[in-house]
């Protein structure tokens, strides 16, 4: 049980960060263009 709970927490934690990671990246890449125009 205890392996399982922790194998979904690393799934949903990686998930999440990839997530927030992709927002980053999106929210500089607008600045960028915003910049640029």
């Amino acid at each position: 049980m205890g392996i399982l709970f922790f194998f979904i927490f690393f799934v949903i934690k990686k998930f999440f960060l990839r997530n927030i990671s992709v927002n980053i990246n999106f929210d500089v890449s607008l600045v960028l263009t915003e910049n640029s125009l």
